[in-house]
């Protein structure tokens, strides 16, 4: 979850350490397909969990 919120809780942070604007679309994409990806490969995979094909 705090992953998720990173860029609205800590834009500053994501600022410093990305070099880029944490509010710009570009940026919120490829950050949300990130968290995606981590999320699968920690287990959180939605499709194993409703039964629905991806």
């Amino acid at each position: 979850m705090a992953a998720a919120m990173a860029t609205t809780t800590l834009p500053h942070v994501i600022e410093g350490v990305c070099g880029t604007d944490p509010t710009s679309p570009g940026f919120i994409t490829h950050f949300a397909d990130q968290v995606a990806v981590l999320a699968r490969l920690i287990g959180l995979d939605a499709a194993e969990h409703d039964g629905s094909e991806p």
